[in-house]
C-alpha cells in the first residue's frame, strides 16, 4: 500500500513537471514574438513585480498578512539566480532557434542531479543516472555542439542558474507554503534587477507591461507546479521529465517560427522522449506488481 502511494505521488509529480514545461514553452513563444522590441531588464522587472503583487491577496487570504519566511538567505539567492538565468535565457532566446536554446538550458536537469547529490544528499541510483544520461545524449543531438557560439554559452549560464534555483526550491519545498516561497523570491528578484533597469535606460511602454503581466501569470503557475512536484518526489527523479519542454519547443518553433528540424533533431527528440518515459515505465511496472 505504501509503495502504491509512492507510485501515485511520482506520477502526479511528473504530470506537474510536464505542465510546467508546457507553460514555460508558451512563455518562450511570447518572448520570442515580442522580445526583440522590448527592453529585457524591464520585462524581467515587471514580470516579477506583477507576480509579487498578484500573490499579495493570496497571502492575505491564507495567512491574514504577508507571512515572514525563515529562509530569507535562500530566497535572496533564488532572486539572484532568477535574475541571472532570466537575463541569460532572454538574450539567448532572441539569438538562437527556440529548440536550440531550450536544449542548452535543459542541461539544468543534468546539473541538478549533480547538485542534488552534493547539496541535498539525495541518493543517485544507477537508474537515475542512466535516465538523465539518455536525456543528455538527446540534448547533444538537438543542440549540435559543433555549431557552438557565444549565445550557446549564454544559454548554458541560464541552465546553471535554473539548476541552482531548483536546488534551493527542493531545500524548502516541504517546509514552506509555495505562495510564501514565490512571494519572497519575486521580491528579491525585483530588488536585484531594478538597478539594471536604470542602467538599461529605456522608456516604459504599454506593450512591455502587458507582456510582463502575461509572463507573470505563467511564471506563478509554472513555479507552483514545480514546487508541488518537488514536494512529491526527489529532484533527481524528476530531472528527465523536465526534458519534455524540448518537445514543446521543437513543435512550436517549427509551427510558429518556421524553424527547421533536421534528422538529427528528430532523433534527439525521440531520445529525449525515451528518457522521459523511462521513470514512468518503472512506476507502471511497480504498480502492476503491487496490484
Amino acid at each position: 500500500m505504501f509503495d502504491e502511494e509512492i507510485a501515485v505521488q511520482m506520477q502526479s509529480a511528473i504530470l506537474m513537471i510536464l505542465a510546467s514545461q508546457l507553460i514555460a514553452a508558451l512563455g518562450a513563444i511570447l518572448v520570442k514574438q515580442w522580445g526583440a522590441e522590448l527592453p529585457i531588464m524591464q520585462l524581467i522587472l515587471f514580470r516579477q513585480l506583477f507576480a509579487a503583487i498578484i500573490l499579495l491577496p493570496l497571502l492575505y487570504k491564507l495567512f491574514g498578512c504577508i507571512k515572514k519566511s525563515p529562509y530569507q538567505k535562500l530566497h535572496m539567492f533564488r532572486g539572484l539566480m532568477i535574475a541571472v538565468s532570466n537575463v541569460a535565457f532572454l538574450i539567448a532566446l532572441l539569438n538562437l532557434p527556440l529548440v536550440t536554446v531550450t536544449a542548452v538550458v535543459y542541461l539544468s536537469p543534468i546539473i541538478l542531479v549533480l547538485f542534488s547529490a552534493s547539496l541535498l544528499g539525495e541518493r543517485q541510483s544507477s537508474h537515475k543516472i542512466i535516465t538523465v544520461c539518455v536525456g543528455f545524449v538527446g540534448i547533444l543531438l538537438i543542440s549540435k555542439p559543433h555549431e557552438f557560439n557565444l549565445y550557446v554559452l549564454v544559454a548554458a549560464v541560464a541552465a546553471v542558474g535554473v539548476a541552482l534555483n531548483n536546488v534551493c526550491l527542493k531545500r524548502i519545498a516541504s517546509k514552506e507554503h509555495p505562495m510564501v516561497t514565490l512571494f519572497w523570491s519575486n521580491l528579491y528578484t525585483v530588488l536585484l534587477i531594478t538597478p539594471l533597469v536604470f542602467w538599461e535606460g529605456e522608456a516604459v511602454s504599454g506593450t512591455v507591461v502587458n507582456v510582463a503581466l502575461l509572463l507573470a501569470l505563467m511564471y506563478i503557475a509554472m513555479t507552483y507546479f514545480i514546487i508541488y512536484a518537488l514536494r512529491k518526489a526527489d529532484a533527481s527523479r524528476l530531472a528527465a521529465a523536465q526534458y519534455s519542454g524540448l518537445i514543446f519547443a521543437a513543435v512550436f518553433g517549427y509551427w510558429l517560427f518556421n524553424e527547421s528540424l533536421d534528422l538529427w533533431t528528430w532523433i534527439g527528440i525521440c531520445v529525449v522522449i525515451i528518457s522521459v518515459l523511462l521513470p514512468t515505465e518503472k512506476i507502471v511496472r511497480a504498480t502492476k506488481v503491487i496490484s
